[in-house]
Order: C-alpha cells, then sequence, then structure tokens
C-alpha cells in the first residue's frame, strides 16, 4: 500500500511518509483538472436517466392520411396519453393538450437529442397507391415524384382546411421548390382573373435559381423583386402569380415599430422649431419616413398589402428571433405561410419558434414567446423536458412534413433512390516541424489565457473569449498565415488587409509594364485590358478594370514566395487522386471552407498545379455568383469550385459535381449535412 495514500478505516492512523512533497500543480493543470471533473459530472447526469418518449397522437385531421399509424408506435393507442382539444379553440385552434403532461427527469441535453430525433421521425406520408399523372397540376411542365405529391396534396389539405400552413421540411434535394411551384399551380385564378399572389422569400444567392424553376417547370407568371430600381415595378407585383425576393429586401423595407416611433418624435421637436410656413424646411427623419416605400408591406394608397401565399425558403436563416429579417418577416401579411427548410431546428427547441410566430395564429399560443417560453423553454431546460418534448410533437406532428434519405416506402424501399455517399474523415499530422511548433506555440498562448479566465471567474461573461480563442487554434491548423506569430491574436482579422495589394500599386505595375512595351515599340493599336492586355471586344472596352486579372495580380503579389500548409498540400494530393479516378469525363470537386481568407491562400497553389477553378462567396457580386456558377456546370476544363462554407451551404444545386472537400469541419453537423448535399441530392449521378 501506498504510504501517502489515507485508509479507509478512520481509526487506523496513515503511516508517516519520507518521500518528498509532490510539486504543486500549475495554474494550467488545475484549470484543465476542473474541466475534466465538470464534465464528469455532466456525463453521470446525462447516463442517469434514458428512458423512452411518450407518443402522443395528433388529433383528427381530414384530408391525406397523415401521422405514424398505431403499428408504428407498437401497442394500442390507448396505452398512450392523449391530447384533449381545449375548450377554447381560437386560442387553441391545433387541439393540442396544454396541460404540465407527464413529469419524468431528463437532462437539457438529453430533452435537445430528444428533440432531433423526433424532428427526423417526423411523418412520411403514404405514397402506396399514388397516381402521380392523376395529380399533376395544370400547367406544371415536370412529372412529379410519388413523395412530391404526397407533398403536394398535404400542403393542399392544410390550405383547404384551418391550418393556413406549416412547414415542409424534407431533406435536402427531395424538391420543395417543385412542390411548392406545384401548389401554386394547383390553385387557379380567382373569379375576376386577378393573380393569386405567392411571395417567396429566399436568401440572395437562390433568387435567380427561384425564377428560372418557375419559368423552366411551370408556365406562371414570375417576376424578381431585388435591386435598387425595384420600385419602379412595384405598382405590378399584384399582376403576377409568383414575386421572387430576399430575405435583406424584407428587412430594408420593414418599417421597425420601434424605430419608426423615434423618428416620429424626432420630427415632431424638429417641426416645432423648424415651423410650418411655406418657406420651413422638413427634418431628414420625416422625409425618410415619407418617402421610404414598402410595398411589401402597405400599398400605393397606404393600406396593408396582403399577399394570397407567402413562402420562406431556407427558413431557418429566421432561427433567430430577434434578428432583424425575423421581425420582418413575421410582419409579412398573407393568407396562407409556408416555410422551407431542411433543417428546421439546428442549435435548440428555440429555433422553431421564429418559424410557428411567422406561420401565425393558425398554430396558437406556440406562436406567442411568453406561451411558446413558458409550455416548451423552461419545461425543455428543467426537469419536465418529456413534457415539452409530448406537447411539440404533437404540434410538429400536424403543421411539419418531414423526408428524408433513410426514408423508405411500406415496401421498405426508398422513397428517392440517389447514388451512394461516402463520408470520410481525414486525420493528417503536421508534415513539418515549423509548423509543428506554431500550433504548439499558439496552443500554449490560448491555453495560459483560458487558465487567466478560469482563475477570474468569469467563464460566463468570457463565453464569446473562448470562442475566438478556439478558432484562432482552428485557424493554425490550417495554414500558419491565418495566424502569423508577428501579430497578437485578435489581429489576424487584418491579415487579408494587410498582404492586400493596394490599387496605386497594381496601377503602378500596369503603368511600367506598358512603358515597358511601348519602349520595345508595342504600340495599343486596339483597346486592351489594363491589367491583363488581353484584346477586349468593343462593347467593354471602356471598361477600366479587369476584376479577375486583378485578383490574380494581387495573388500573385501577396503570396510570392509562401510556403504551402499540410492542408493545403494534402487537398492538392486529394485533387490528384480525383483526377486519377477517370480521364474520360474528369470529376468535378467543391472545395468548402469558412475562412474566405484560407481560400485566399488555397487558391494560387490551385492555379500553380494547373486546375481549373472558380469562385463562389459573400464577397461576389450576384453577376460574378452566376457566372461561377454557370462555369462549372458547364466548362469541362473548370473542374474545382472553391467556395464559402456560408455562403454556399444551403440552397444551391451543384450535382455536376460528385467530389466534396470540407477543409475545416463546422461546429453545427447541420450545416456540414447542408454542404455535402449540395451535390448529393437527386439529380446526380455519380457516388459522392
Amino acid at each position: 500500500m501506498d504510504p501517502n495514500l489515507k485508509s479507509n478505516n478512520p481509526t487506523r492512523p496513515s503511516a508517516p511518509s519520507s518521500a518528498p512533497d509532490p510539486p504543486k500543480p500549475s495554474a494550467k493543470q488545475d484549470a484543465y483538472r476542473a474541466m475534466v471533473k465538470d464534465m464528469q459530472k455532466i456525463a453521470v447526469k446525462a447516463r442517469a436517466t434514458s428512458g423512452q418518449l411518450v407518443n402522443a397522437p395528433a388529433p383528427n385531421r381530414t384530408g391525406v392520411p397523415f401521422g405514424p399509424t398505431d403499428e408504428t408506435f407498437g401497442g394500442d393507442r390507448k396505452d398512450r396519453p392523449s391530447s384533449h382539444p381545449a375548450d377554447d379553440s381560437d386560442s387553441n385552434p391545433l387541439g393540442i393538450d396544454l396541460s404540465e403532461g407527464p413529469r419524468e427527469f431528463m437532462t437539457h441535453q438529453q430533452s435537445e437529442d430528444a428533440l432531433r430525433e423526433l424532428v427526423e421521425g417526423m411523418y412520411e406520408g403514404d405514397m402506396d397507391g399514388v397516381d402521380v399523372d392523376a395529380v399533376m397540376p395544370e400547367g406544371l411542365s415536370c412529372k412529379l415524384l410519388p413523395h412530391q405529391v404526397v407533398g403536394v396534396n398535404w400542403m393542399k389539405s392544410r390550405e383547404e382546411g384551418r391550418k393556413k400552413g406549416g412547414i415542409l421540411a424534407d431533406d435536402m434535394g427531395f424538391g420543395k421548390t417543385v412542390q411548392s411551384i406545384a401548389l401554386i399551380s394547383a390553385h387557379k385564378q380567382t373569379e375576376k382573373g386577378a393573380p393569386k399572389t405567392t411571395l417567396v422569400v429566399c436568401p440572395l444567392a437562390l433568387k435567380d435559381q427561384w425564377v428560372d424553376e418557375v419559368e423552366q417547370k411551370s408556365d406562371l407568371s414570375v417576376i424578381l423583386y431585388h435591386g435598387s430600381k425595384r420600385h419602379q415595378i412595384a405598382h405590378k407585383l399584384h399582376k403576377y402569380r409568383v414575386v421572387v425576393t430576399t430575405y435583406d429586401v424584407v428587412s430594408s423595407e420593414w418599417q421597425n415599430p420601434k424605430k419608426t416611433a423615434q423618428a416620429g418624435d424626432e420630427s415632431s421637436e424638429d417641426e416645432d422649431q423648424l415651423g410650418d410656413g411655406p418657406g420651413a424646411k422638413k427634418s431628414k427623419a420625416t422625409r425618410a419616413k415619407k418617402t421610404k416605400p414598402c410595398p411589401l408591406f402597405t400599398k400605393e394608397d397606404g393600406s396593408p398589402m396582403r399577399f394570397w401565399r407567402i413562402i420562406l425558403d431556407e427558413a431557418h436563416v429566421i432561427k433567430n428571433r430577434n434578428a432583424q429579417k425575423t421581425k420582418a418577416c413575421s410582419e409579412l401579411r398573407g393568407n396562407y405561410k409556408w416555410c422551407l427548410t431542411g433543417t428546421p431546428i439546428q442549435n435548440g427547441v428555440e429555433d422553431i419558434f421564429p418559424l410557428l410566430r411567422f406561420i401565425g395564429p393558425s398554430v396558437k399560443p406556440f406562436n406567442e414567446y411568453p406561451e411558446f417560453q413558458e409550455k416548451i423553454l423552461k419545461p425543455m431546460k428543467s426537469s419536465n423536458g418529456k413534457g415539452a418534448i409530448v406537447k411539440i410533437q404533437a404540434l410538429l406532428k400536424i403543421i411539419l412534413l418531414r423526408r428524408s434519405k433513410d426514408s423508405k416506402d411500406k415496401a421498405g424501399n426508398p422513397i428517392l433512390k440517389l447514388p451512394g455517399k461516402e463520408l470520410i474523415l481525414l486525420r493528417t499530422p503536421f508534415r513539418t516541424s515549423e509548423e509543428t511548433q506554431f500550433y504548439q506555440t499558439v496552443t500554449e498562448r490560448m491555453t495560459e489565457r483560458m487558465a487567466k479566465i478560469s482563475a477570474s471567474g468569469n467563464m460566463q461573461r468570457s463565453y464569446i473569449t473562448i470562442l475566438t480563442l478556439v478558432l484562432r487554434m482552428r485557424q493554425a491548423t490550417l495554414h500558419p498565415a491565418l495566424g502569423s506569430d508577428k501579430a497578437d491574436a485578435e489581429n489576424l482579422e487584418a491579415t487579408d488587409a494587410k498582404n492586400s495589394a493596394p490599387q496605386e500599386d497594381l496601377e503602378d505595375k500596369v503603368d511600367s509594364l506598358a512603358d515597358m512595351m511601348d519602349s520595345m515599340g508595342v504600340k495599343q493599336d486596339q483597346p486592351k485590358c489594363l491589367i491583363c492586355l488581353e484584346i477586349l471586344p468593343p462593347e467593354v472596352a471602356d471598361a477600366v478594370h479587369c476584376t479577375a486579372c486583378a485578383r490574380q495580380l494581387r495573388l500573385a503579389k501577396t503570396f510570392e514566395g509562401m510556403q504551402s500548409s499540410t492542408k493545403v498540400s494534402r487537398l492538392l494530393e486529394l485533387l490528384d487522386e480525383i483526377k486519377a479516378e477517370d480521364t474520360k469525363t474528369p470529376k468535378k470537386t467543391i472545395v468548402f471552407s469558412q475562412f474566405t481568407s484560407f481560400l485566399n491562400l488555397i487558391e494560387p497553389f490551385i492555379k500553380k498545379a494547373g486546375y481549373g477553378y472558380t469562385r463562389y462567396d459573400g464577397a461576389k457580386s450576384p453577376d460574378e455568383k452566376t457566372r461561377a456558377l454557370e462555369k462549372i456546370k458547364s466548362d469541362p476544363k473548370c473542374t474545382v469550385l472553391l467556395i464559402s462554407l456560408k455562403c454556399g451551404s444551403v440552397g444551391l444545386n451543384l450535382t455536376c459535381c460528385s467530389r466534396v472537400i470540407l477543409m475545416d469541419p463546422w461546429w453545427n453537423p447541420s450545416i456540414e449535412t447542408q454542404a455535402f448535399d449540395r451535390a448529393h441530392r437527386f439529380g446526380q449521378r455519380d457516388d459522392v
């Protein structure tokens, strides 16, 4: 027995020790041990309870059969708690049991995990006996798949009843767009001939894609409401069956009540000071208030604008209930409201509330935050998480339809046959001692700062700082240039700006080159690009700059002599392996990174290796994004698409690519899944 260990018997003294006292742990070790203990406590609590969810049946509905059957749950429905409709149908139109429900201890994490499992197990629809041809809406030029027919029928049944909308949460690539177009086509114009206008709100990157899909797959009239001159067409929006706009446009046209009230107060004070005579000037606040048009919310005569139907595409964009665009969308008026999203819950149960608020009174009382907080959020975070799960299960079974790639029909066959998808996790150690030393240095610095934060007792207040420290460590694994040891971690955001060549330097280089060529007798007889000196067609001869060439010159200057990194080298090796797979039809690859600065680093190495590539990120204009997508789809020599995770992980159809490389994994798995599903979706012919 170790003489330093105390005996469990309190009456027996421990033997004296002659060994020297062990060294005292450092602050780093103390912080690490404290973290380990906290994690152990969490693990013990997580293992304390593991019960099955209580499955509550949905209230009776008319229309398409909806919801799991008795056989799905096993046993009789009488064995499970029932949901009783409330006495006041206006305050609880869904008839969900709002009582406290069963009490069973669940940790907050268990509640969140159970909720995600619940969403994945939502109604998938009965496709047996579906006659695709019999239900094709008039004017639809494409043929619907069986699961899409079920989806359209479900949406129609909700609009024909009291539900007024819902959430179509099909997995990525299942055709939520075409189902929505079919729904619009299924409703004819009114007797007076005025179109039933549907407003589609989508991310900026998808606006043109929506217009193209409507034009190609239906005979519906469609117009894009976007850009600085959009107000010139505002007077004729009601003449179209489909109006496509973006979340940013909706947000910009919404009059925030608080800001409007403040502007009104300020304008009143200004008018009191300036007077009201014929020569009096109106205040800036008053002018802005009177001149700012809001066609999506108000008609020309001042009456409220109301659409027949409103569709939010990629509706998880509004998951933050306090965001401007979220509040703006909830104020849009429409008879029917739909949310399209493959990930209705990304971070937690609170993500679903903005969608319920948008859908409106038909999901009372859950569209009101105090009620949602009292009946769902608080129980989820307390010991009564199961009661909250029962309520939200009953709610989602009524308003949400979801089919995933794992969904099967009664015969056990996949409802959507897709090529295979293989996910490979590559772990690559640093290949150079310099990278290893650099990462160790960064880690040590961050660990020291973490220890200081922990010792100060301000862990909660330092949440953002902690995330930033982790971010810096992640950047250090990509390339040392993203975390130069010459600058403090907080100054890394300036790396791109510091390394970028000023415009004056670019112009100086062009002037010097022109002088040199002039001295050699080379005259500029034809208009040329000021940077690359390529001969320009007459229609663009007046252009001052060639953006693509300027970028290449800047990159060449910025990264001249720069060393590769382990991840960059591994990327090039993967591209070589992909190239060797099939020489007849080269495989195209999407390269994702959440850091545009890392894409800047990758770009010159891709070019030097001889790969044709294009790039898609938030810094590009809409036209440049469109050209980038056209290039990767149609140019056989362009085999690599560099794309930012935030900008390109949702909505894009990139089935022209069959290989996807994620350079830096994201903390939210649903975002990663969305990124992979840009390629693994309906229309893909190769394994991904």
